[in-house]
């Protein structure tokens, strides 16, 4: 969905703020900022997307280890994703934890 982003900003939009490489290139990055994201942060919102035509949807709300989910579906698919990427990571030598040991910080 991020090449489908980067390719709609470039093609119909006509403005974009960094490059397609760039754009990717912090998709990727997501997952291993995931730690940080919880340590610092006072409150986060997740939301989910299954297409870049679609409206994005609030999945859930975390605020300093109190968790308020708002659409069952779309932070499962949020977990989902960021376990494939988890995965990825792992069998090139970068080990992250699960998503849900986030949750009991």
């Amino acid at each position: 969905m991020r090449r489908d982003s980067v390719t709609y900003r470039n093609e119909v939009v006509r403005f974009y703020q960094s490059s397609p490489e760039d754009a990717v290139s912090k998709g990727i990055l997501f997952p291993q900022r995931m730690q940080s994201y919880f340590t610092y942060a006072d409150q986060l919102y997740f939301f989910w997307s299954d297409s870049l035509h679609f409206t994005e949807r609030l999945a859930e709300i975390w605020t300093k280890g109190n968790l308020t989910i708002l659409d069952d579906e779309a932070m499962q698919r949020f977990i989902d994703k960021y376990e494939a990427d988890r995965r990825t990571f792992q069998a090139s030598g970068i080990p992250l934890p699960e998503f849900n040991a986030y949750l009991s910080q």
